[in-house]
């Protein structure tokens, strides 16, 4: 049983080094459908990153009249903790706002007059929410809007729409490349194919005297088919291992770039490195389906057995 499978890979090795310039090319064809499928996948994870990160900065701001005690403030926080979806409640004294202020200012001195002038803290406390969802936030800004602290928040700023609007903008044109790049990788997996359909095809027109040889000396069906189906694993696996050797060394060298432009809120050689094996696994997988399939075909077409 181990000489036979030894026999069948033998053979496959020969049918793709006999044409190997067709093994070249099929591969190469391979390999764009798969560079395709794994730059989705990339821009998938890294919209996801981005949309993350942006939204992890989104807040409620509310901001208390200079006049307004730290119980009172106290009781707003308490209040606004009890609110569905809050998320982490950051306080800024009247002081902290001050200092920030004053630290802004150093390069204007001018904008520091009309402190001296009013020779007092002019600032009030703040806060700064973090909270689920746009629901949460809607709460938040009915709770911070009741009758019973207008003489205490003088206002409030809710950076969640203006966000929104930047993520679905952001979402509507990377849904648009994402799209194209499906489609591109659809027509290199309808080449890949045709082409895996022709390499066995050749296959089995260089090869029909031994495989006339091998019927005569009884060989099985299976025996004479199975080199032409592993013939389909090879090229599939080489794509693949050329695929995830292309992508990491990109990667590799585009990497530090987009964590300058995104701040480092994208990162996806982290991201292939954790998920790497899934992601190639289940393009191998894929690879493979395709592959047995146009196999099976041209074997059902032209190798009558």
């Amino acid at each position: 049983m181990v000489y036979a499978v030894l026999r069948i890979f033998r053979f496959s090795w020969e049918n793709v080094w006999r044409n190997f310039w067709l093994a070249v090319v099929t591969t190469s064809t391979l390999v764009l459908t798969l560079l395709s499928v794994s730059l989705v996948v990339g821009l998938q994870a890294g919209i996801s990153q981005v949309i993350s990160a942006a939204e992890s900065r989104i807040n409620l701001s509310v901001y208390f009249y200079p006049t307004a005690t730290e119980e009172q403030i106290n009781s707003v926080i308490t209040a606004l903790r009890g609110v569905p979806g809050v998320g982490d409640i950051a306080y800024i004294s009247k002081e902290q706002a001050l200092a920030r202020y004053q630290e802004q200012a150093k390069g204007a001195p001018e904008l520091l007059d009309p402190l001296q002038a009013i020779g007092q803290n002019p600032f009030g406390a703040s806060l700064s929410i973090k909270a689920d969802g746009p629901s949460a936030f809607a709460r938040l800004a009915d709770e911070v809007g009741k009758p019973q602290y207008k003489d205490l928040v003088e206002g409030q700023k809710n950076q969640y729409e203006e966000n929104q609007t930047f993520i679905a903008n952001f979402r509507s044109f990377t849904g648009k490349v994402w799209s194209s790049a499906l489609t591109v990788s659809g027509v290199f997996a309808l080449i890949a194919i045709l082409l895996i359909f022709n390499a066995i095809r050749v296959a089995i027109y260089t090869h029909r005297e031994e495989v006339a040889v091998m019927k005569l000396v009884g060989a099985t069906n299976w025996f004479v088919r199975a080199p032409f189906l592993v013939e389909t694993f090879i090229y599939s696996l080489a794509a693949v291992l050329v695929t995830a050797a292309i992508v990491y060394g990109g990667l590799t060298l585009v990497q530090p770039a987009l964590g300058q432009y995104f701040a480092g809120d994208v990162d996806l050689l982290r991201y292939f490195h954790d998920n790497g094996l899934l992601v190639f696994g289940l393009e191998l997988a894929g690879t493979l389906v395709l592959n047995t399939l146009a196999g099976t075909l041209a074997l059902s077409r032209y190798l009558k057995v």
